[in-house]
């Protein structure tokens, strides 16, 4: 097995980690509102409901960027990009990654320093619950650090596919849109 292939393995499994841990979390989010809604009838509100909600979903979305980023769930506009020669569109897919894996190292790196200052310098914390900010700074550190790794993945992907002849099966047909492999609809 190669080092790129190693590499991808271990990324796919801290996706996979942080997909279930999403989940886990997009559940309890779920039960909880349910619950507190529900408790409200009988006059017997949850305090710090709002914040726990609000903090569950900070956890949500950062565990949940490299799990987009894998099924290449992320927003795209490809209107004169997809019209270009593969070739060139395999320069800007190059060129995206490494932007992306760029911006998310710098968010990464900076939260780090943004954890260290809360959790040692200025302890912020949540106005109702007193949940120490730091914990969720942690969070933000993970999330992007692990769609970084995706990214980087995609990034070292399409570099190797640069390299590679331009065949008939890697060219993109443009009368259909194709998802997971398969075909999603075909456009007429």
């Amino acid at each position: 097995m190669s080092a790129f292939k190693t590499f991808e393995n271990i990324v796919g499994i801290i996706t996979r980690v942080t997909k279930v841990i999403a989940i886990i979390i997009l559940s309890f989010m779920m039960v909880f509102t349910a619950f507190s809604v529900s408790i409200r009838l009988f006059n017997k509100p949850i305090i710090g409901d709002i914040e726990i909600i609000e903090l569950s979903m900070v956890a949500l979305i950062m565990l949940g960027l490299s799990v987009t980023e894998k099924l290449d769930g992320h927003i795209k506009v490809g209107i004169i990009i997809d019209k270009l020669p593969i070739r060139y569109q395999q320069i800007f897919q190059a060129v995206s990654n490494l932007l992306t894996f760029l911006v998310a190292s710098i968010i990464a790196y900076t939260f780090i320093q943004v954890t260290y200052t809360h959790a040692v310098e200025i302890k912020l914390s949540t106005t109702i619950l007193n949940v120490p900010f730091y914990y969720f700074d942690i969070l933000i550190v993970i999330g992007f650090i692990s769609w970084g790794l995706e990214v980087l993945v995609k990034l070292i992907g399409s570099i190797i596919d640069l390299f590679k002849p331009i065949d008939e099966s890697v060219k993109i047909k443009e009368d259909t849109i194709e998802m997971e492999g398969g075909i999603l609809w075909k456009i007429n």
